[in-house]
């Protein structure tokens, strides 16, 4: 009988074994099914990875706000290297246990590559996801070797996890615990980008974050599936995080992000207000009626993601290595991962956006009656012992969220206070006309604001979408 030392050196390494038979292993039809779902994981991922690499060149992650291209190409080439060698891996272990990979699986990420921004978007879903996965199988799986080499990849995937929430700018350990989902659930969220190939599981019905603006603490959630119909009375959002007992449960209509939350979400849509248990063996899914989908809260984001993405750490960090919690992230944006078709929107940024790396902030005055004539500079407090001075004229930097959203709040009450003295009807007239302060905390997002002023702009440009004017 071989020692369980040298399966696991032969799961561990199967491209050494080379034209070597392999060994024939009895395993139970769970064990294999298992191993075979998770082969079906590991090709998505590589073949994402291959993908996103051969597509994008080292401008469009410069154009995404990385202050060096190499930095993040450097981690998606190891990633896309590590999750081949998981399906050799796989495959040879099916392999000795006279089983073989679900065939003939086609992957469609035309939606998730329609540029860096979105595409790391999708890369963190796709780890989140991978661990999620890995510790929902682990119950199901009765040999103790190939638990142990199953966990064994999922140590990895959790490593993979970690840089991407730094390559986000965001918590790169949000949180003591991850969240285990079933197959099923797992399903949710890969499957509309699988296709061609039978996977003898069944998925939960999708689900679909339709906000169009990134999800913070008191954000009221809405979605959409093909399982709810057009009467959502009686209906409950659930939504799981890490290391909780149970899940936090709220009326359909009344989904609001708790305070006190950092990093990913599981959201269901339930037909009992029944809290959904954490415990993957105890959880009750007879509720389910779609979901989850994959939400991620950014609330205290990292200075190593600062230094991952701008390549310094800024002004307005804490000395606690959180940033201001200006620009919580949600990964669904205009639907979540888990979208009815491949064709859903990732990320919060439009698939017909450009992306610019630069930050620009300008205070533009004209000589209109209802200004101050003299162009004078204005000071934006940063953090409690530094500030900064933006003076009339333009001139471009890198910024950060944070940063962004210093410069917004100050310049916002600074104008507003100037322009209260010079007409009644100025106040109400500048805060109408103010432009969208909508900021994400991760390159290639939304951040930008316009006003408010009666005679010209502040206009201040972090990692946007939209080129500054």
């Amino acid at each position: 009988m071989r020692s369980p030392l040298s399966i696991i050196a032969a799961l561990a390494v199967p491209l050494l074994i080379h034209g070597a038979p392999v060994t024939k292993r009895v395993a139970n039809s769970t064990d294999v099914l298992v191993l075979q779902f998770a082969g079906v994981l590991e090709q998505l991922e590589s073949e994402f990875y291959s993908q996103a690499l051969a597509k994008f060149q080292n401008a469009d992650f410069t154009a995404a706000g990385f202050s060096d291209a190499q930095v993040p190409i450097q981690q998606f080439e190891a990633i896309q290297s590590d999750e081949d060698t998981h399906l050799s891996v796989i495959n040879s272990t099916l392999q000795s246990l006279g089983a073989e990979l679900i065939s003939g699986c086609q992957f469609d990420f035309s939606s998730a590559l329609t540029n860096v921004s979105t595409m790391a978007a999708t890369a963190r879903v796709v780890e989140n996801l991978g661990v999620s996965a890995y510790l929902g199988a682990a119950s199901m799986i009765s040999d103790p070797v190939l638990l142990t080499a199953a966990a064994s990849i999922m140590s990895v995937e959790a490593r993979h996890q970690t840089v991407l929430n730094v390559l986000s700018d965001a918590t790169s350990i949000p949180q003591a615990f991850d969240i285990a989902l079933s197959p099923s659930e797992v399903l949710a969220v890969a499957g509309p980008f699988i296709s061609g190939c039978d996977i003898p599981i069944t998925a939960n019905p999708t689900l679909d974050i339709t906000n169009t603006a990134p999800a913070v603490p008191g954000t009221a959630l809405s979605f959409a599936s093909t399982a709810l119909n057009s009467s959502t009375d009686g209906l409950f959002c659930q939504m799981i995080v890490g290391g909780a007992a149970f899940s936090v449960s709220l009326p359909y209509n009344s989904c609001v992000v708790p305070e006190g939350i950092n990093g990913p979400v599981a959201l269901f849509i339930t037909s009992g207000n029944q809290p959904i248990d954490n415990d993957i063996r105890e959880q009750n899914t007879n509720t389910v009626i779609a979901g989850p989908a994959m939400l991620f809260v950014d609330a205290e984001p990292d200075l190593l993601g600062q230094l991952a993405v701008s390549g310094s750490v800024s002004d307005s960090s804490t000395s606690s290595g959180t940033t201001s919690n200006s620009g919580t992230t949600s990964v669904s944006g205009t639907t979540s991962v888990s979208g009815t078709s491949p064709t859903s929107s990732i990320s919060s940024v439009s698939p017909t956006s450009t992306s610019t790396s630069t930050a620009t902030t300008s205070s533009v005055s004209s000589s209109s009656s209802t200004a101050s004539a003299t162009p004078t500079a204005v000071t934006v407090s940063l953090s409690p012992t530094e500030t900064t001075s933006v003076m009339t004229g333009t001139f471009t930097e890198t910024i950060s969220p944070s940063q962004a959203s210093a410069i917004i709040s100050q310049a916002m009450s600074i104008q507003l206070a100037d322009i209260s003295g010079t007409s009644s009807a100025a106040p109400a007239a500048a805060t109408a006309a103010a432009g969208s302060t909508d900021i994400v905390a991760f390159p290639g997002g939304p951040n930008t604001y316009v006003g408010p002023s009666a005679d010209g702009t502040i206009d201040v440009l972090g990692w946007s979408t939209t080129p500054a004017s």
